[in-house]
């Protein structure tokens, strides 16, 4: 393709300079404050440029504004929705990324102060009941003191055998007599954060049995279960075993040589991908037994963790593994939490609880699903008049999501589906990707020019005595030529020539001022509205060739033509 010069400034389609993330816009009106909400759309292009935005698929007004931005100040409970934005002119429309805009909440703990007793070494749990809140609100335990259970985002804390599981409820695994005190719930929501309620007081007191603690094997509770979560988020296994002597919990995924085998009942998995779907296999084991449960990871949406819990004593020791996957560690406690889940992070996880009464296992399969990304965007295209262009679209994620065209927001049916479609019209195209985790966009746009001017043929540059030069040519027969322009050089001037301007009916200049001796090197272009078109081939004018003589002296050509008269008038004398 061709690189047009000297053309009049370009005219274009609506190019997004700023438009709406792909994260959730939320709002709230915590303490009687309404939040406001601001969505970027700002375009360049041709101008002028208008902007329009839809809620679900409904224009609505957003007022006069030299930019797209719509604030919806205060944003209310029925403001909530997903929004898009169009950038037109008469060149065309792109379509932005969606907005989603949700309303965020938190509610308070209800009920009174409550009180549990447990004998030394047995299991205990304690609800947290935590309030409604959207998005989910985070749960977390603090003691008498206002200190935090859990330290580091874990949810095990090993030195006393405390877990929180998946529901937010506090798990003594084996309750010791320091465990005795006072603890609380409390949850805070990663959008409203000068807002964290907390439970009434939960008493806990620890006895000491009669009898002390007999042996007990293993024991995982819940049995296999299955765990769904989107590609990117961190995932928690649970895998809490109870037993006496305290069983070792181990983690494993089999045909995985990639996952360490992991110690402990909680399995945590950071940025999870479709590689770590499968199924994990969770072992409780001590000397009194062997147990084993099964989880299986499905990557999809949010995390649902299956808890599994033992009444029996002493607490067993529970492991995670993964097997055939030596890139993963094993880890110790009821609890495997998985940060970043990615694809990779599917598969199988072996949770194992151990102790002298025995070993126990479980397995639990994660399945990743990914919302759509980019493998390959549709990219913008310049083409000639009366030429067609391929626009490439390739998305990736799980499920396979489905491929969508639109021309100029438009919907096109007829290209649903395909990863490559056939333009020809300037237009702003959009390939939407989609499945039930989300959606992307990206806008192309199809630039379509007339076509530039041939190269004109038959160049002859000739030197007319010392200093002057001639340079003819055959004339184009498009109309849209406005002139022609001459370059020309000398050796090691190419990238700055000179040069001369004539019309379009012309087609022969004489170039005057030459360096006398010296070689020139000519190309010759036609020009139109559009710009420059194809140059010629280079044309050399060497000093003494080519060379026309002035006025009252024969040219090399004429005495050539003389002596072959004079030759032929001889013979026919002699004859």
């Amino acid at each position: 393709m061709v690189i047009l010069n000297s053309r009049k400034k370009a005219r274009a389609p609506p190019i997004f300079t700023q438009q709406p993330s792909e994260s959730v816009y939320y709002f709230s009106d915590y303490d009687g404050k309404p939040t406001p909400v601001t969505l970027p759309c700002q375009a360049t292009g041709s101008h002028p440029i208008s902007y329009r935005w839809e809620r679900n698929g409904v224009p609505i007004s957003h007022g006069p504004s030299h930019t797209g931005e719509l604030v919806l100040n205060p944003a209310q409970e029925t403001d909530a929705g997903n929004y898009i934005c169009f950038a037109a002119n008469d060149l065309g429309t792109a379509v932005s990324t969606t907005a989603r805009v949700q309303y965020s909440y938190l509610g308070y703990f209800i009920g009174e102060a409550q009180s549990y007793s447990i004998i030394e070494g047995l299991l205990l749990t304690v609800p947290c009941e935590a309030p409604d809140g959207h998005p989910a609100p985070i749960i977390f335990w603090v003691d008498g003191n206002d200190r935090p259970l859990f330290a580091n985002g874990s949810w095990w804390n090993p030195d006393r055998n405390l877990v929180q599981d998946d529901a937010g409820n506090l798990v003594f695994l084996a309750a010791l007599s320091s465990d005795q005190g006072n603890y609380t719930c409390r949850v805070r929501s990663p959008t409203i954060p000068v807002f964290s309620p907390f439970s009434a007081r939960k008493g806990v007191r620890v006895e000491r049995g009669s009898e002390g603690v007999p042996m007990q094997p293993p024991t995982i509770l819940g049995g296999a279960g299955v765990i769904h979560t989107l590609q990117g988020e961190d995932v928690q296994m649970y895998c809490l075993a109870s037993g006496n002597p305290v069983p070792e919990v181990i983690w494993s995924r089999e045909q995985q040589p990639s996952f360490s085998q992991v110690t402990g009942p909680v399995l945590s998995l950071r940025n999870v991908t479709q590689d770590h779907e499968g199924e994990y296999k969770c072992a409780a084991s001590s000397e009194q037994g062997h147990v084993e449960a099964t989880t299986i990871l499905h990557v999809e949406g949010k995390v649902f963790p299956s808890l599994v819990v033992s009444d029996e004593t002493p607490v067993p020791e529970v492991i995670w593994s993964r097997e055939q996957q030596p890139s993963f560690s094993q880890v110790a406690g009821p609890v495997l939490s998985l940060r970043n889940v990615t694809l990779d992070h599917e598969g199988e996880y072996k949770c194992a609880a151990s102790s002298e009464q025995g070993h126990v296992e479980a397995t639990t399969i994660l399945h990743v699903e990914a919302a759509p990304y980019w493998i390959v965007k549709p990219r913008d295209t310049d083409i000639y008049d009366g030429k067609t262009a391929n626009l490439l679209c390739e998305a990736g994620g799980e499920p396979a999501p489905n491929i969508k065209w639109m021309a100029n927001g438009e919907h096109k049916p007829e290209h649903d589906g395909k990863p490559s479609i056939s333009v020809e019209n300037m237009e702003v195209y959009q390939c939407v990707a989609s499945n039930k985790h989300g959606s992307i966009i990206a806008n192309a746009i199809l630039n379509v020019t007339a076509a530039p001017l041939i190269a004109p043929s038959d160049v002859v540059a000739s030197r007319i005595g010392t200093s002057t030069m001639t340079v003819e040519w055959n004339l184009l027969t498009s109309a849209d030529v406005e002139g022609y322009k001459v370059f020309y050089w000398t050796q090691g001037g190419r990238e700055t020539p000179q040069i001369k301007t004539v019309g379009g009916r012309t087609n022969k200049v004489t170039i005057d001022g030459l360096e006398q001796g010296t070689t020139y090197f000519v190309k010759v272009k036609g020009y139109s509205s559009e710009g420059d078109g194809v140059a010629s081939q280079i044309e050399v004018a060497k000093p003494g060739e080519r060379q026309i003589s002035t006025p009252g002296s024969a040219s090399s050509v004429t005495q050539s033509l003389l002596l072959v008269l004079f030759a032929l008038f001889f013979t026919v004398y002699l004859h």
